[in-house]
């Protein structure tokens, strides 16, 4: 996509089933956080190793549709793009806890823009796991509920 790109920008980057996020450093090249195994399906929660890297965004994006989205919601002004910039470079090459819940690559963007690590991905995990637990409840419950009715129904001769 050919978006203008300024410094300090956060990118969203569409996957199949997940966005990616990174920060525009300049000259076409973001710093990303990403998770260095592969993340459980079964349980997405699991920590896991990351990495910040430095990377042309052509080379992040590959086919993947992007676009610039510093809108996050967040009533908190950015820092200024030197800022931004100069602290996504310090964390290049670091290896931090990956997990998508608590810290992955749109709280990574969200910390270098704002200063604080925000993630809207971790609100939707959340929901999407609160969703299973009560699925998994009603099928609890709906299992109990067939027993008792078994155990009460009168039996055929």
């Amino acid at each position: 996509m050919d978006q203008p790109l300024m410094p300090g920008d956060l990118i969203e980057i569409d996957r199949v089933s997940y966005k990616h996020w990174a920060v525009c450093i300049g000259n076409g090249e973001v710093a990303h956080l990403v998770a260095l195994t592969e993340v459980g399906v079964t349980n997405p929660m699991t920590d896991t190793e990351g990495e910040v890297r430095r990377e042309h965004l052509k080379d992040v994006c590959g086919k993947s549709f992007w676009r610039v989205n510093n809108d996050q919601g967040l009533q908190i002004k950015p820092r200024t793009a030197a800022q931004i910039v100069q602290d996504a470079l310090s964390w290049v090459g670091e290896t931090v806890t990956y997990n998508l819940a608590t810290y992955n690559c749109e709280h990574f963007a969200t910390k270098m823009r704002y200063g604080r690590a925000v993630s809207q991905q971790k609100v939707t995990l959340q929901v999407v796991d609160g969703v299973k637990k009560v699925g998994l409840l009603a099928g609890l419950v709906g299992s109990v509920a067939a027993l008792g009715s078994a155990a009460s129904a009168p039996s055929r001769p």
